[in-house]
C-alpha cells in the first residue's frame, strides 16, 4: 500500500437516497496512533446508513456523517493494511471486521480505531464478517449486558427476523435461554426458525400476545428485545413476568456504550 495515494470512495454529499451517493477519487487515509488502515474487501450496509444519509436519524458528531461531504458506511470486513503505533493487537495482513469505520467504509480503504476492530475467524467469509458489526454488537450488549440473560430464562425477540433480532436469537439459544421470536410473514417466520428459536409467532395477529403467554404457561417471558416499542408496548406489558426486563432500542446509538 505504501505507493498507494488515491483510493476510489461513494461519497455523499448533500442529504437524500442512491442519487445522493457519488463515486470520487481521495486520498487513501493515514492512520493516527490508534487507528488501522483496512483494505476494504466487503461493506456491510445496515439501516442506519441509509437513515443518516436521508437526513432522518441524529448523526452523533464522531462519526463521518456528522458533517457533509462524508463516505457512505460504517460496517465492513478486509484485511489489515497499516496499523498506528499505539495498536498492539493487530498486524498487517490480518483478516478483520468492524464497526464505526472513522472515515467511512464504502472505499478502497478506511480507517478504523482498533477499539471498534475485530479479527475475523477463517471459517468465515468477508461477506459474513461484514454482517456482524453492529447487528452482533447491538444484539450481544442488548442479551447479555443490558438483559443479563441467564440459562433456563425464556426471552423475546421481537423483530426477530431483523439482522440485530436474527443475532438475538444465536446468542440466546448459545447462552441456554428458551428463545420465543416474532416475525410478520411466512418467510420471515421460517427465517427466524432456522436461526434457532423455539417457537415464533407472528406478530401481526391480534392475539400474538396470548400465544406468547401460552407458550410460557402464563408465566411470561423473563427478557425482551424491544425493537420498536411504541408499536409493540402494550404487547410487551402483557407477556413481561414480574421482575422481567424490557431492553428498549437495541440497534440504538445509546446501547452501543
Amino acid at each position: 500500500m505504501s505507493h498507494l495515494k488515491s483510493m476510489k470512495a461513494m461519497q455523499i454529499s448533500r442529504r437524500g437516497g442512491l442519487e445522493a451517493l457519488k463515486m470520487v477519487e481521495l486520498s487513501v487515509p493515514t492512520p493516527t496512533e490508534t487507528q488501522v488502515i483496512v483494505k476494504v474487501l466487503t461493506y456491510g450496509p445496515n439501516p442506519c446508513d441509509v437513515l443518516l444519509s436521508a437526513g432522518l436519524m441524529q448523526v452523533p458528531g464522531w462519526l463521518p456523517a456528522g458533517s457533509l461531504p462524508y463516505v457512505d458506511g460504517m460496517d465492513g470486513a478486509g484485511i489489515i493494511e497499516r496499523v498506528g503505533h499505539k495498536v498492539k493487537h493487530f498486524q498487517k495482513g490480518e483478516r478483520v471486521f468492524w464497526t464505526f469505520s472513522s472515515t467511512g467504509t464504502c472505499a478502497e480503504y478506511c480507517a478504523v480505531e482498533a477499539k471498534y476492530l475485530f479479527h475475523l475467524s477463517n471459517k468465515l467469509s468477508f461477506e459474513q464478517g461484514a454482517a456482524l458489526g453492529m447487528p452482533f454488537i447491538s444484539a450481544y450488549r442488548g442479551v447479555v449486558f443490558k438483559g443479563n440473560a441467564k440459562k433456563g430464562q425464556t426471552i423475546l425477540v421481537h423483530g426477530a427476523s431483523g439482522a440485530v433480532g436474527l443475532m438475538g436469537v444465536q446468542i440466546a439459544k448459545y447462552k441456554g435461554l428458551t428463545v420465543i421470536g416474532t416475525a410478520g410473514t411466512p418467510e420471515g417466520i421460517e427465517v427466524v426458525r432456522q436461526a434457532g428459536a423455539d417457537h415464533v409467532v407472528n406478530h401481526r395477529e391480534a392475539d400474538s400476545a396470548n400465544k406468547i403467554l401460552s407458550l410460557t404457561n402464563g408465566e411470561g417471558v423473563d427478557i425482551i428485545l424491544e425493537m420498536v416499542v411504541s408499536v409493540n408496548g402494550p404487547t410487551d406489558q402483557k407477556v413481561l413476568k414480574k421482575g422481567g426486563t424490557i431492553v428498549v432500542g437495541i440497534n440504538s446509538w445509546a446501547l452501543m456504550y
